[in-house]
This record gives structure tokens, sequence and C-alpha cells, in this order.
């Protein structure tokens, strides 16, 4: 198939799982009380960009999103 794994990821609509932001001095206060698992996949910093780490380089994620009811 011609389908590409990175934008099924970001954009594909498929992201089933809860996502939060937690302040890290916190987190670990948070995940014993909650008594859960969490993966941490990113961070939030002052530089206003979004990206993620593909083979040590960055790659910028492109400000779009999932419309439900979009029609084609």
């Amino acid at each position: 198939n011609r389908l590409n794994p990175v934008d099924l990821t970001f954009y594909g609509g498929e992201e089933y799982e809860i996502v939060a932001t937690l302040n890290p001095k916190i987190y670990g206060r948070i995940k014993k009380e909650l008594k859960r698992k969490f993966m941490v996949i990113g961070e939030v910093t002052k530089e206003k960009k979004i990206v993620y780490i593909d083979k040590g380089e960055e790659v910028k994620i492109k400000p779009k999103g999932w419309e439900h009811f979009k029609t084609e």
C-alpha cells in the first residue's frame, strides 16, 4: 500500500490512548497515586515548534489533524 506510517501516526485519527501533560516535578507522585503505567512521549519546551526525532534528526510536525466529519 502507499500509506505513510508517519502520516497515519500523527494525522490518522486513531489515537485512542489518553494523552496528558504533567509537570515533571509531580510526575512521580501522580504515577504512584494513580497506580498506572505512563509512557513519556515527549516534553514541552519554550520553543514554538512541534517536532519528533527520527534517526537523530528533528522532523517538523505539520499543524493539521483528523477531521471526523470531513467529506471529500
